[in-house]
């Protein structure tokens, strides 16, 4: 298990380097599993962006980074 987001990236459409130096992680209701906000992700390194694409836009995915000690998963969108 590489991070938070599993091990499994068969559902991968795009990946691409995330060179940005903040990303804006997806809140979940833990009851519900609903999105309710995000919190900004501040990054030290470059990370993977790993997206999920439906009818041609991006409809999940994160940025999969090295932190320094592990590899860290920042959930963006569903």
């Amino acid at each position: 298990r590489l991070s938070d987001g599993g091990d499994d990236f068969s559902w991968i459409d795009k990946w691409q380097l995330y060179k940005k130096r903040a990303a804006f992680e997806s809140l979940f209701d833990k009851k519900s599993g609903d999105i309710i906000g995000s919190r900004k992700v501040d990054l030290k390194q470059t990370g993977i962006l790993l997206e999920d694409y439906e009818d041609g836009a991006a409809l999940s995915g994160g940025i999969l980074y090295w932190n320094g000690k592990t590899y860290q998963w920042i959930q963006q969108g569903e």
